[in-house]
């Protein structure tokens, strides 16, 4: 997989790390929560990770549609209202 098609996997992924755990609220920082969780979930069945992938993506389209910015340009708390 190219590296392009990497991080366009990893991005819904690190936003929802960061919307979850805030590094500047002492969560881990986005690369690790991403290399944690994508270890996990490269386990689980296709259908599995499809829903999860699924998942993230509705979730950076909701923060688009309600505040007009993608959840790593927002501020820990408004990501947490998203």
């Amino acid at each position: 997989m190219s590296r392009l098609a990497d991080r366009a996997k990893s991005y819904p992924l690190a936003s929802f790390g960061r919307a979850l755990l805030p590094p500047e609220l002492g969560g881990p920082l986005p690369a690790q929560f991403v290399q944690r969780v994508d270890r996990y979930v490269t386990r689980l069945p296709a259908t599995s990770r499809f829903a999860v992938r699924a998942g993230l993506a509705s979730l950076a389209a909701a923060s688009y549609l309600t505040t007009g910015r993608s959840l790593p340009r927002l501020h820990p708390d408004e990501r947490a209202r998203v």
